[in-house]
């Protein structure tokens, strides 16, 4: 009897000992599709494929349900949305204004209770992806830039006030702080630049005054300060061959040719006769 009540005990103490072992799923989850666009800008109509290697699993998941929480390196600004799916397969889209730039294979983490067991009914638990180059998010900065929107050409004299002139800066894939209307540029020879507005074509307004002080044919040069830039770097206006100073010297008046020296008319030469003497008065 002693000996039926210790292999008892011994196999209790073994049964409650050991932990249950669940093999995991064959399944895998598998990615495809690039999810591309611009910091900033709107993102439309991207969509993710998500599909389960073994057939015999299933997806439990609404159209139309936000998913976004499955995507752990999501760019911020972009929401994932459930649009169709089957059985082992979903269709995602990626919409929005992402605020991020990124550049990275796409990381997928479905959640407990979305994938479910055949057999058991039950949910398989949380399934991730093996991250490759068939998904992606490319999500860039669109690189800033600053030009001379049309010719400009900044006429005077020397030491003579100049009437205000123009000078129009186009700005692309950055915009302007709202400092940026009265800021004034460094003086040149004589001519102060200032900003006095910026059009809704993204135009900055440059006017010049003053009165220069020398003669200047050179090439205008600009620089924005990005304290006056919705971005994080001073912006260099490309210079053109057609926005230049054309400040001139005044030419002193031509002195008048003196008078002619004009010779007096010669008087007439009067031949005088000499009457001869014979000698017989």
């Amino acid at each position: 009897m002693k000996k039926k009540l210790f292999i008892l005990f011994i196999c209790l103490l073994f049964a409650f000992s050991c932990k249950r072992i669940q093999a995991s799923p064959l399944v895998m989850v598998e990615a495809e599709g690039i999810v591309d666009g611009y910091v900033g800008e709107d993102v439309k109509g991207k969509i993710v494929e998500l599909k389960l290697t073994d057939n015999n699993y299933y997806f439990e998941v609404e159209d139309y349900e936000e998913v976004s929480n499955w995507f752990p390196n999501i760019p911020k600004g972009l929401e994932a949305t459930v649009i169709s799916h089957l059985s082992d397969n979903i269709h995602v889209l990626f919409e929005g204004s992402p605020q991020e730039e990124k550049d990275e294979q796409i990381k997928v983490a479905v959640p407990d209770g979305y994938i479910i067991d055949p057999n058991s009914g039950e949910s398989i638990g949380t399934l991730e992806n093996s991250p490759n180059d068939k998904a992606v998010f490319q999500i860039r900065v669109k690189e800033p830039k600053a030009e001379y929107e049309r010719e400009s050409i900044v006429k005077g004299e020397v030491g003579k006030p100049l009437e205000p002139q123009y000078v129009y800066v186009q700005l692309t894939n950055a915009t302007c702080e709202a400092s940026m209307v009265g800021h004034i540029f460094p003086e040149h020879n004589g001519l102060t630049a200032k900003a006095i507005d910026v059009l809704s074509s993204n135009t900055i307004v440059i006017e010049y005054t003053g009165t220069p002080v020398e003669e200047d044919q050179s090439l205008i040069h600009t620089l924005l300060l990005d304290a006056d830039l919705k971005i994080d770097q001073d912006l260099e206006v490309a210079d053109r061959e057609d926005v230049r100073f054309n400040i001139i010297k005044k030419s002193a008046p031509a002195k008048p040719d003196p008078d002619p020296i004009i010779n007096p008319e010669p008087e007439p030469v009067t031949d005088t006769f000499v009457i001869p003497h014979t000698g017989i008065e």
